[in-house]
C-alpha cells in the first residue's frame, strides 16, 4: 500500500507548563504509532503560553520530527478554548484528544483506533477506575450524575473527560456550532452519533501539578449544566417572577394606611380632574382614593338641590 493511500491519524495534545511530560508523551506516542505501521500521524502540541520550558522542549521536538508540529498562544487562552483551536488545526481522517499530564496512557489510542476501524465515528474513552485521590473522584462522579439529570433530553456520558477518537465528520460538526466558549463533552453528547466505549484505568499525574483549581473545576461545571439545560434559565425566570410579586404585595400592605389617611383627606377637599383620573388598576391607593373621590362628588351632586330651593 502506498504512503498516500493509508489513512491519517492526528493526536492534539494541550499543554500548560507540562515540561516534565511532553518528551514522553512524544515517545509514548511515537512508538505506538510506529508500531500499527498502518497509519500516517501527526502530533499536534498546542502550548496555552506556558511559562516553564515546554515550548523550548517541543520545538526541539519538532526540529528532528516532521510529524510533530507545535502551536504557541500568544497568551494564555484558558483550559476551554485552547484545546478546542488545536482539534481544529488537526487534518487527519480520526482526531484524538489527549492530554498532556499522562494521566490518561497513550497505549488505550490503539483499542481506540480499533473501534473506530469498526465503524463508530466516535470512540470515548471512559474512567473504570481512577488512582486519583477518592474525595476528587467521587465528586467528580456526582457532577456527571447532576449533569445528567438536569440535561434536556440529552444522553451524557459519565466518567468521559473529552479523551477519545472523533472521526473527520465529528470534528466538522463541532465547528459548525460556532462557540466562542465551547463545553466539547456536551458538544459530542449533542451530535448524537452512533458510539462506542473504551474503559480504562486513570493514572496518576506524572510529573509536575494540576494546574486545575475550585475556578477552573466550578467553571467546568457551570458550563456544562449551563450548556445542556434549561433548568437554571427557567429558575432564575421564576425566582425572579416571584420576587418581583412579593415586592407588589409588601408596597400594598405597607402603604394601604396612608392610603386610607389620604382617601378621608380628599372627602373634605376639592380634587382636580387630574388628581380624579390619575389612578394606577394595579395600585390600592388609587382604588381608595377613586372611591373617596365618587362619594365626594355624590354627596355635593345629591344635596346642590337643596341648597338651590333655599333662594327660591
Amino acid at each position: 500500500m502506498k504512503d498516500s493511500d493509508l489513512k491519517t491519524i492526528s493526536v492534539v495534545t494541550p499543554c500548560y507548563n507540562e515540561e516534565g511530560n511532553v518528551r514522553e508523551v512524544y515517545e509514548r506516542v511515537r512508538n505506538l504509532m510506529l508500531t500499527l505501521g498502518r497509519y500516517r500521524y501527526e502530533h499536534i502540541f498546542i502550548d496555552n503560553a506556558s511559562r516553564d520550558s515546554t515550548f523550548a522542549i517541543l520545538s526541539e521536538i519538532a526540529a528532528v520530527d516532521s510529524n510533530v508540529k507545535v502551536i504557541r498562544n500568544a497568551r494564555n487562552f484558558g483550559h476551554v478554548r485552547s484545546p478546542m483551536h488545536g482539534l481544529f488545526q488537526a487534518r487527519g481522517d480520526a482526531v484524538v484528544a489527549l492530554m498532556a499530564d499522562l494521566q490518561d496512557p497513550p497505549e488505550v489510542l490503539a483499542q481506540l483506533i480499533d473501534r473506530w476501524e469498526s465503524g463508530f465515528p466516535i470512540v470515548i474513552a471512559v474512567k473504570q477506575k481512577s488512582r486519583e485521590a477518592a474525595p476528587m473522584f467521587l465528586v467528580r462522579k456526582l457532577f456527571y450524575r447532576l449533569v445528567n439529570r438536569l440535561s434536556d433530553d440529552i444522553e451524557t456520558y459519565e466518567n468521559f473527560t473529552g479523551f477519545g477518537l472523533y472521526d473527520r465528520q465529528v470534528i466538522d460538526l463541532v465547528r459548525q456550532f460556532g462557540d466562542p466558549y465551547p463545553y466539547f463533552r456536551g458538544m459530542i453528547a449533542e451530535i448524537g452519533l452512533p458510539h462506542a466505549e473504551v474503559r480504562y484505568e486513570q493514572q496518576r499525574r506524572k510529573s509536575g501539578k494540576s494546574n486545575n483549581n475550585f475556578y477552573t473545576l466550578y467553571d467546568v461545571a457551570m458550563l456544562g449544566i449551563t450548556k445542556l439545560s434549561k433548568v437554571p434559565l427557567r429558575l432564575v425566570t421564576f425566582a425572579g417572577f416571584l420576587g418581583s410579586l412579593f415586592s407588589m404585595l409588601g408596597g400594598t400592605v405597607t402603604s394601604h394606611t396612608n392610603c386610607f389617611s389620604g382617601a378621608i383627606s380628599h372627602s373634605g377637599s376639592r380634587l382636580s380632574p387630574l388628581e380624579c383620573f390619575s389612578w394606577d388598576p394595579f395600585n390600592f391607593c388609587s382604588w381608595a382614593s377613586w372611591a373617596s373621590t365618587s362619594a365626594t362628588f355624590t354627596r355635593k351632586f345629591t344635596t346642590a338641590p337643596s341648597s338651590s330651593n333655599a333662594h327660591v
